[in-house]
């Protein structure tokens, strides 16, 4: 009986001599005080403690040495008592303790440079109030009002040499002279043509030799609307006075009446008169004479206006 407790109690003793020598949770291997392994945390603290003595921080700060290397001390006895998860806090507080240590003091920081204030920008300026600031403005005293252009000089839409501020005739076409009002300069000239038609001995009859040259009097008359035409019809002095008076006037209207039918023009511009004999233009003693004489005539005259070039 006696040897079979004694095998027991061997057996208990056994366990906890491998308990003592192995750690509660012994997960490094750092003998101290009889036991081989202990949680990394201690031996952690260990070293921190010892590099903080190697660094001499034991005479830097004495007091806040002696409370680390304690803690890592109490550490291990309450490992020993199997206080597995105090004694793991213990250590990590004492190692950053030691880590800790004698801090240096950071440094003053340098104060920030100072940045002055951009001195404010002028702001632009407009004088003359036509849109283009005076630095870029190439006429800085147009009129207020004026339309400008994108160097602040008057326009002169029509280049006429007149701004249009000015131009009372804003349209005027290219290269025609105009007045100080931007207005076209003009000039009245007076346009004419000849009508001349010869005719037979005691005859009104109008030769074909004229056609061409009536046709162009009606291109005249409808070109200058405004004209009108006396048309004059002479004899030479072969008949009576009184007879060449009517072939004379005959002579005439049927030289308007060609024009109307023929050309379209409107009677209300022609008018036709006799002056017989009276008008000679040339000798009736010999024959050119008399056929020089015996003529219808007008000069058909008419006013236009047309502008001055430059």
């Amino acid at each position: 009986m006696k040897s079979r407790q004694g095998k027991i109690l061997f057996v208990i003793f056994a366990l906890c001599s491998l308990s003592f020598l192995i750690g509660c949770a012994g997960m490094k291997f750092a003998p101290k005080k009889g036991v081989l392994f202990y949680p990394q945390e201690l031996p952690e603290a260990g070293q921190a403690v010892k590099e903080a003595r190697a660094a001499g921080k034991d005479k830097q700060c004495p007091d806040a040495f002696k409370s680390a290397k304690d803690l890592k001390n109490k550490a291990y006895e309450v490992y020993l008592q199997c206080m597995t998860e105090e004694a793991i806090a213990m250590a990590k507080d004492a190692s950053d303790k030691a880590k800790a240590l004698c801090p240096e003091p950071k440094p003053e920081p340098k104060p920030e440079p100072k940045i002055e204030p951009k001195p404010a920008e002028p702001k632009p300026v407009d004088t003359d109030g036509d849109g283009i600031y005076d630095d870029k403005d190439r006429c800085p005293n147009t009129p207020k009002g004026a339309p400008v252009d994108s160097n602040g000089c008057p326009k002169d839409s029509d280049g006429d040499g007149v701004y249009d501020y000015e131009d009372k005739c804003p349209d005027t076409p290219k290269g025609i002279a105009v007045d100080s009002n931007g207005c076209p300069i003009p000039l009245k000239e007076k346009v004419s043509i000849d009508l001349l038609v010869e005719f037979d001995t005691n005859s009104a009859k109008i030769r074909s030799i004229y056609n061409e040259h009536l046709e162009k009097v009606s291109n005249f008359l409808k070109a200058y609307p405004d004209a009108t035409a006396v048309i004059e019809g002479h004899t030479d002095s072969t008949a009576s006075e009184q007879y060449n008076l009517k072939l004379s006037q005959r002579r005439a209207e049927s030289v308007m009446k060609y024009l109307i039918e023929n050309f379209k023009v409107d009677p209300a511009r022609l008018k036709a008169v006799g002056y017989g004999e009276s008008r000679p233009v040339a000798d009736n003693k010999i024959k050119e004479g008399r056929q020089r004489n015996r003529r219808v005539v007008a000069v058909i005259e008419s006013v236009v206006t047309k502008f001055k070039t430059k």
